[in-house]
């Protein structure tokens, strides 16, 4: 009796194995192994945050996958998606999530207090055993510098904010129009100019974002100064569809009136002077 099972049940297994072979590539069932080569990212990027969605907007699929381990290629079973978008962010963190599927968005109510932001959206097609792909993500910030000149006294409490009318970004690309506000904190440096420093996150709502300076007088009270930060930005040549954004310097001097914008390296682009 034994010896007769034994052929069926080796013949059972067999069928099992074909059923999930290249050769029957149509079966829904049977996942494809996504695999992700993590080599080439940015030493900044300490975490990813995966979304693996129907690129068809057909139907609500959708699996997430946390990784922070970067030392070997990272395999994810997927379905098998005619339209399939592979959504990847670097460095977020203190997020709420909203929606699902192809409507997912994050906020983050201090987007100028964000990590390096990176990002890839790659579309891709399933129906097959294996998928390979090695992220290239792009840098979704301008890291932004305030310089102020010596003769620029600061013996008063001042504070410094920067706002941006983005407070949060779709899965798949796209601002979410919100409050992204913050106080900014000034340090000294040794030649005695004070800086402060915020990421600039990319954006499509610019013509808003401004640096607000509020400044304690003992009797008229507090001053506040606006600076269109975007305004400037622009007439300076700005790009924000560039791929990898460019930071950004601006040299205040309230003494001159002018203030002077940086973009890259100034061999790159020299200094943009704007009179007040």
């Amino acid at each position: 009796m034994m010896k007769a099972i034994a052929p069926y049940a080796t013949a059972m297994l067999l069928l099992l194995f074909v059923s999930c072979s290249k050769t029957f590539e149509d079966r829904g069932d049977c996942p494809c192994v996504l695999t992700l080569d993590c080599s080439g990212l940015p030493a900044s990027v300490r975490t990813l945050d995966v979304w693996i969605l129907d690129g068809s907007s057909r139907s609500s699929y959708m699996k997430k996958v946390y990784i922070t381990d970067f030392s070997s290629p990272v395999s994810i079973d997927i379905d098998r998606l005619q339209t399939l978008d592979i959504c990847v962010w670097g460095n977020m963190k203190h997020l709420e999530f909203h929606g699902s599927g192809t409507d997912t968005y994050f906020l983050k109510r201090k987007s100028v207090d964000a990590d390096s932001l990176y990002r890839e959206i790659e579309h891709a097609d399933s129906r097959c055993d294996e998928l390979h792909h090695k992220l290239s993500l792009t840098k979704e910030f301008s890291r932004v510098t305030l310089l102020f000149s010596p003769s620029m006294s600061f013996e008063k409490e001042m504070e410094l904010i920067y706002h941006q009318p983005v407070s949060g970004y779709y899965i798949q690309g796209g601002s979410v129009e919100g409050d992204a506000s913050t106080s900014l904190l000034l340090r000294r440096l040794p030649d005695g100019q004070n800086a402060a420093s915020f990421n600039m996150l990319r954006n499509d709502l610019k013509n808003t974002s401004e640096l607000e300076l509020i400044l304690p007088f003992e009797k008229q009270g507090n001053a506040r100064f606006s600076i269109p930060i975007w305004k400037y930005l622009q007439d300076a040549g700005f790009d924000m569809e560039k791929r990898n954004l460019d930071d950004i310097t601006f040299s205040l001097d309230y003494s001159f009136n002018v203030t002077g914008i940086t973009i890259n390296d100034w061999t790159d682009c020299p200094p943009y002077r704007i009179e007040f």
